[in-house]
Formats: structure tokens, sequence, C-alpha cells
């Protein structure tokens, strides 16, 4: 019995570190983590063991790590992408090229808008 109860809870606390992801709120800057609230959240609702809390604390934390590192190299790949392109633009390109990595910059992406007609 305790080999079936201890798998329901690595299922349980695994189900778990899936759930916090997938009702990750964005956050401003400066704010409380998004670990530290998730698990604040989790704890609320299922009544962790200080145990389970641990485990989930670590979960959240390691995916937090995680994604920061992710979050860092898709910026350097972006950075790293936007001078090669411009790289190949004459200068007029290039002025038109830096309004538009202005104008898009927090608006969720270039691919997100429909094209118009003079774009």
């Amino acid at each position: 019995m305790w080999h079936t109860h201890s798998k329901a809870i690595r299922w349980m606390v695994a189900g778990l570190g899936i759930m916090a992801l997938a009702a990750s709120p964005v956050m401003a800057k400066g704010q409380r983590s998004d670990a530290g609230k998730h698990l604040d959240f989790l704890d609320r609702k299922l009544k962790l063991s200080d145990e389970q809390r641990g485990q989930v604390e670590r979960i959240l934390n390691d995916y937090h790590n995680r994604t920061q590192s992710l979050k860092e190299q898709f910026e350097s790949l972006r950075s790293e992408k936007q001078k090669r392109i411009q790289a190949v633009l004459t200068p007029e390109q290039q002025a038109k090229f830096e309004k538009m990595k202005q104008k898009q910059h927090g608006k969720g992406g270039w691919h997100r808008r429909k094209r118009s007609t003079d774009d």
C-alpha cells in the first residue's frame, strides 16, 4: 500500500507543478515571484504537508530558474537576428526597420497584426 501511496504523491506533485505553470499570471517587475505566489496558492487550496510544500517549492524554483535562462537565450538570439537583418539593409531601410522595432516593442511582436498594403 505504501508503494501505491508514494507513487500517487509523486504524480500529485508533478501535476501540481504542471498546474502551477499553466496558471502562471503575468507579473510586473518587483512583485513577489511567480513561484512564491504559486506555492502559497497551492498550499492554501491543497493544504500541503510541510514535506509536500518543500518539494513543490523546489519544483517551482527549478522551473523559474530554467525559464529565466531560456528567456535570456531567446533575447540574445533575437538581438543577433535583428543585427544580422540590419547588416543587409540600406541606410533608409535601417531607419525604417528601427522605427518598426520601436513601434512593435511591447505589442506582442510583428506577427500578431494584419499586414496593411503599405507595410
